[in-house]
């Protein structure tokens, strides 16, 4: 069989994608002779042409290439280009120095070239080497965030790139890294959530149980508004220049706001149609401790503060926004939810509900998604930061603030990382001349301005205008920016909010009385209270059974540690099976699902801490020992964390067999009354 047709058997069994891409090509690149015999390809792009690879001998420069790398053990390695292949054979023979190859080919007529010389079929046994072809933008993103399955693997990833592809696919190289640099800032995000919320993510649904299953579920909201303008109003700094204006559009488009944007919207006299509200932790509730007796709907999701649900005196609707607790409490009670997409924040989440509803257009005021002239919000946001900040020097690739309140110096320095600009806010306090050590200095974007002029943006803003981007992408309709300044946000239009308000916002159809007159017509018509008991035993259930489990996993881990340091002798063979059973149980339980939240500060750690890095040098005792404390750690972790959600659930029996008697109670009144 020729090479080609081995390989396209090789890409129709593994890659089915990039096989129908190129069976659908209508020309294919003519491969020239090299001088030693092999191939080499001429390539015409950006208005230049150029040999992909040397014309003499293309095998000795990858050879060239491969050995300037100085690769580290257990690398991640992305390539940017394959061409006719022969840089990635060479990397092939150092392979196991490399965990994983992601081979990133941008250019669909190259590849089909390169499986005429290069026989890649051989590599199949080589479940680390990875084809990524012929994709841009989300498509990349969303194959990279496929392959790299946490934070280390992508900052610590390394990038090989050939200079001949920076020249002739410039904005496909550019691409890569920008993409790469997207999916960063999502997993440093999510990180950091993870960190700072995971257990109120679990914890909080289930302290919320009872207005989760006695509130009007979401579904009472869909299409409500179909063809209808909607006005998301965020926080950012910009919201002070057309804020003024939202009087106008009172009861001709729906407002939707979180509690942040309360006190600008009360100011001028407006009362949002509907509230969102997400987030879990006390800082949320803060927030609303000033408006709890509104009588405003408020669409919440599951992990939201538990005080705002209990205190808040307007109407509720529960959302579900790919929450698994809320959605397992409302499947039991008899009233599933419409499940919305998951989002990374309120505005995020303002404009799932606003599609969810029919509203269109969705415009966006106060969406900055950035830091417009050093400030983070609004003049009258709730628990504003307060940033103001005097320009008091400017040098030579540096400028430098200080803040009129607290004295604090900000010096913004130009850097140059990769093909992103990037700036670096790191931070010199009068008092003690103490600067913040480099793992603590955070990092600014510099992102095209609404306005085409350059802001900064942090990380979590970043991976917010990231999202905009992509749901804006993929929406059924149209988005504009009227924000006026921050960020601009690529798919949507950009106007004024007085444009806007004139041209969208002309039928008055009183939209906040709508949402009410649905909410009274609302029922919660079937409360299976009973389902939701037996649910909640089941759960219960199964995290005693993890729970035990663990217990188990942790002495045999702490049994195989001793075998691997000396201290005791067992049979290996038998404590091996034995893990793989009790992973192979602890797998079979169906409340594991709602562990794995809780558990992600351990597995982060086990993750990402050196001492439990498997490295090329490690002999078998090495290997085993830290297999071993990484087991036993996760083992602990994981156990705990059933004991704690088991305590929180038998509460929640409790809880719910009150309220069930007390409905009970209500109904035989009422019959005999």
């Amino acid at each position: 069989m020729l090479v080609y047709e081995k390989n396209m058997c090789f890409l129709e069994k593994n890659y089915p994608e990039i096989y129908q891409q190129i069976l659908s090509l209508k020309e294919t690149l003519i491969l020239e002779p090299a001088k030693d015999g092999n191939y080499t390809v001429r390539i015409h792009a950006n208005g230049k042409n150029m040999y992909l690879h040397s014309k003499y001998n293309p095998i000795q420069e990858a050879i060239n290439w491969a050995e300037q790398l100085q690769l580290q053990d257990e690398k991640i390695c992305i390539q940017i280009g394959f061409g006719l292949g022969y840089h990635t054979a060479v990397l092939v023979e150092q392979i196991s120095c490399i965990s994983k190859l992601i081979v990133v080919e941008p250019n669909i007529k190259i590849f089909e070239a390169a499986l005429r010389v290069v026989d890649i079929s051989e590599w199949q046994d080589k479940k680390n080497i990875i084809f990524i072809v012929g994709c841009q933008g989300q498509a990349l993103f969303d194959k990279l965030m496929k392959y790299l399955q946490n934070y280390k693997e992508i900052k610590d990833a390394e990038i090989l790139e050939f200079k001949t592809y920076s020249t002739l696919f410039q904005n496909e190289v550019v691409d890569v890294y920008k993409q790469l640099k997207d999916l960063l800032h999502r997993q440093t995000v999510q990180i950091c959530t993870v960190l700072g919320f995971n257990k109120e993510w679990i914890y909080n649904p289930f302290k919320n149980i009872v207005p989760i299953v006695s509130n009007p579920g979401v579904n009472c909201l869909y299409q409500l508004f179909a063809g209808k303008p909607a006005i998301i109003v965020s926080g950012g700094p910009s919201l002070d220049k057309n804020i003024h204006l939202i009087k106008r559009a009172k009861g001709k488009a729906v407002i939707i706001a979180g509690a942040r944007t309360l006190p600008p919207l009360l100011k001028q006299g407006v009362k949002p149609d509907l509230l969102v509200s997400i987030d879990p932790g006390i800082a949320n509730f803060q927030l609303f401790h000033r408006y709890l007796q509104e009588d405003i709907p408020l669409v919440f999701n599951g992990q939201v503060h538990p005080m705002i649900l209990q205190y808040y005196e307007g109407p509720k609707i529960v959302g579900s926004f790919q929450n698994k607790v809320t959605h397992i409490f409302r499947t039991a009670i008899g009233q599933p939810l419409m499940e919305l997409p998951d989002t990374p924040s309120v505005a995020c989440c303002s404009a799932v509900l606003a599609e969810f509803m029919g509203c269109s257009p969705i415009i966006l005021i106060g969406q900055d998604l950035a830091y417009t002239g050093l400030k983070s919000h609004c003049s009258d946001a709730a628990h504003r930061l307060g940033e103001q900040w005097k320009l008091v020097d400017e040098r030579e690739n540096e400028t430098i603030y200080c803040h009129t309140d607290t004295k604090e110096i900000c010096r913004v320095k130009a850097n140059i990382f990769q093909t992103q600009k990037k700036i670096v806010y790191t931070y010199e306090f009068s008092e003690n001349s103490r600067k913040i050590p480099d793992e603590e200095i955070e990092y600014y974007e510099l992102v095209r301005g609404y306005d085409g002029d350059i802001v900064p943006t942090t990380h979590q803003l970043y991976t917010y205008l990231a999202w905009f981007k992509q749901i804006i992408a993929a929406a059924p309709v149209e988005y504009i920016n009227a924000t006026e300044g921050g960020a601009y946000i690529d798919g949507a239009t950009h106007i004024t909010f007085r444009q806007a308000i004139e041209e969208y916002c002309i039928e008055t159809f009183n939209p906040g009385e709508r949402v009410k007159e649905v909410l009274a017509r609302a029922t919660m018509e079937k409360h299976d209270y009973g389902n939701l008991l037996n649910e909640l035993s089941k759960i219960k259930n199964s995290l005693h059974n993890i729970e035990m489990l663990c217990e188990k996993g942790l002495q045999n881990a702490e049994r195989l540690f001793n075998y691997y340091t000396g201290k005791a002798h067992y049979n290996l063979k038998s404590l091996v099976e034995k893990s793989g059973r009790i992973d192979e149980q602890i797998g079979k339980e169906p409340a594991l699902s709602l562990l794995n939240i809780l558990a992600q500060p351990v597995l982060l750690r086990t993750e990402n801490v050196p001492e439990f890095q498997i490295r090329a040098e490690d002999d078998e005792k090495a290997k085993g020992r830290k297999n071993a404390e990484k087991s036993a750690l996760i083992y602990g972790g994981l156990g705990e964390a059933a004991k704690e959600l088991r305590e929180q659930v038998e509460h929640n029996i409790k809880e719910v067999e009150r309220e069930f008697y007390i409905k009970v109670f209500e109904c035989t009144f009422k019959i005999f009354s």
